[in-house]
């Protein structure tokens, strides 16, 4: 597996764990060292080189600190339940929970998501496809035309075109002379 270009790293998570804010700046500043080693490791998560666990004198170079400090570190480490070991290999529990995680997903994606979900493909050539679910409600609009082109007419009441064809109210009373009308 190439390494991720990112770490899951949740800074409540390590300010809230019990058993690493029990130890000393400096072991969880070891710890943290470890972590970004764990993280370009295969297996994710566990302390290796090239698949061989890594011993404290190694450690120690590979940090900048004494092998003493080191042995001291990874002791105060162990006590506090911070990290457990498969063999001689010290793996850490939270990056091998979500590297399980990761890979089960990325799986599940290569199945194609949620079904539900997935985009059907247009094909062009095809008016109907077969594969997509018809709905059975239908439409209101049962036709498009106006009823005036349709030629439907319910009375002559409903007509409101009917109505606006003839002269407004306006014209009418200007016509027979309502001075009155005409000026409001």
């Amino acid at each position: 597996m190439a390494a991720l270009p990112w770490l899951k790293f949740f800074p409540g998570d390590w300010q809230r764990d019990a058993a690493l804010r029990s130890c000393s700046v400096a072991a969880r500043g070891l710890w943290l060292e470890m972590l970004m080693i764990m993280h370009q490791a295969e297996p994710y998560g566990h302390l290796v080189v090239n698949g061989k666990a890594i011993q404290p004198a190694v450690l120690a170079r590979m940090v900048g600190a004494s092998a003493k400090e080191v042995r001291h570190w990874l002791s105060k480490l162990e006590a506090a339940g911070v990290f457990d070991r498969e063999g001689n290999v010290i793996v850490s529990r939270r990056m091998v929970r979500d590297e399980r995680i990761r890979r089960s997903r990325a799986d599940g994606g290569k199945l194609g998501g949620n079904p539900a979900l997935k985009v059907i493909p247009k094909d062009d050539n095809k008016v109907n496809h077969r594969d997509r679910k018809v709905n059975p409600q239908k439409s209101d609009v049962r036709d498009q035309r106006s009823e005036t082109e349709k030629g439907v007419y319910r009375d002559e009441h409903d007509d409101w075109r009917k109505d606006m064809s003839g002269p407004s109210s306006f014209e009418q009373a200007a016509r027979l002379g309502n001075g009155a009308a005409a000026n409001t």
